[in-house]
């Protein structure tokens, strides 16, 4: 389902957002779905802290930066955000879920 996130939406780089991005979006949505504020309030904080490490959120830029090599960088950033706020939330139970070394 996620494979066209690759390299950005439909492997376009510079014109793509980052695709780990897109898919965290994703599940967030699905988290939050039937809430539009909510959904629209945590998107944008995974949106803030991808953009924040990596100075942008463009596929595009980050790939010229470091070509694939970096990629599971933007994934634990995701993730890890990700998982902050379902815990946050109170919809899991445990910090022991982490991505380190991204």
């Amino acid at each position: 389902m996620s494979e066209s996130f690759s390299g950005g939406i439909g492997h376009k780089f510079s014109q793509g957002t980052c695709g780990a991005l897109s898919g965290a979006i994703m599940a967030i949505g699905f988290y939050a779905h039937g809430d539009k504020e909510k959904h629209q309030s945590l998107a944008s904080e995974v949106y803030d802290e991808l953009k924040k490490q990596e100075g942008t959120v463009a596929c595009g830029d980050i790939y010229g930066k470091f070509h694939f090599g970096h990629c599971d960088g933007c994934i634990g950033c995701v993730v890890s955000k990700v998982l902050e706020i379902l815990y946050r939330e109170g919809d899991i139970q445990t910090k022991t879920v982490q991505i380190t070394n991204y």
